[in-house]
């Protein structure tokens, strides 16, 4: 499992095994990716825990991705000719080798 979240200027995320932490990482986000949607900074954020964890995921039959951001459940099922913000079908794009199951987990 990872969790992943987004803040005004930051992105970060947790890879969780049977409910402990295993590997984690953050990153300030540039003054372009500040002005960005908060939809999109999520997805940023999802971008960056896979980029990261690209050794231990690839190839995986199915990675679970929790989010606080309902809209990003729901952007992650449809199809990219759907999506017509650009930004949002790049990030997406890069997302496109990964099996990954999106589910919503409310924020404290």
């Amino acid at each position: 499992d990872i969790q992943c979240d987004a803040s005004k200027d930051s992105v970060g995320f947790c890879m969780l095994q049977k409910g402990k932490p295993l590997y984690f990482g953050s990153r300030s986000m540039t003054t372009t990716e500040e002005s960005y949607a908060q939809v999109e900074k999520e997805l940023l954020a999802i971008c960056f825990s896979v980029q990261k964890l690209h050794n231990y995921i690839y190839g995986h039959n199915s990675v679970t991705v929790f989010t606080d951001h309902l809209p990003l459940v729901s952007l992650m099922s449809k199809p990219l000719d759907k999506i017509l913000n650009n930004r949002l079908k790049r990030l997406k794009l890069k997302l496109i080798d990964y099996k990954l199951t999106v589910k919503y987990l409310p924020g404290k």
